[in-house]
């Protein structure tokens, strides 16, 4: 039988994590820089240890927006635990396509990835 620890957090702070995390990861795709997706595993590693109550973002959006919306919403924390551990898992894996992949793949008629080490010039997405 599956454990259940429900927690109650701020919501603001859980609304600030979930769209910050996903404003990391469109930031990596819009400025071609895998360095915003070490950022997003960095904080989903974070979050994973520390847990849902103490995690990064869910702390920093409590303390600069905390005030504005003082509502708590409740959240399973083991759940919450499996996925910032599964957010993390999924983006070693991109990185890791990303940052070693060395050759144009082509799929159909469009470039997955490239690689170009010269003078820091990365090119992870092109058309």
């Amino acid at each position: 039988m599956r454990r259940v620890h429900p927690v109650r957090i701020s919501k603001i702070g859980f609304e600030f994590c979930r769209y910050g995390v996903a404003a990391l990861v469109w930031l990596a795709v819009l400025f071609n820089s895998y360095e915003w997706l070490v950022a997003t595993a960095l904080l989903l590693g974070a979050s994973a240890l520390l847990k849902v109550r103490k995690a990064p973002m869910v702390v920093l959006g409590h303390f600069l927006m905390g005030g504005m919306l003082p509502d708590k919403v409740v959240v399973d924390e083991l759940g919450m635990q499996f996925a910032h551990v599964m957010g993390f898992v999924l983006n070693i894996i991109v990185l890791a396509v990303v940052i070693f992949c060395s050759c144009h793949w082509v799929v159909g008629n469009s470039c997955i990835c490239t690689h170009e080490d010269s003078e820091r010039s990365r090119t992870l997405f092109c058309s």
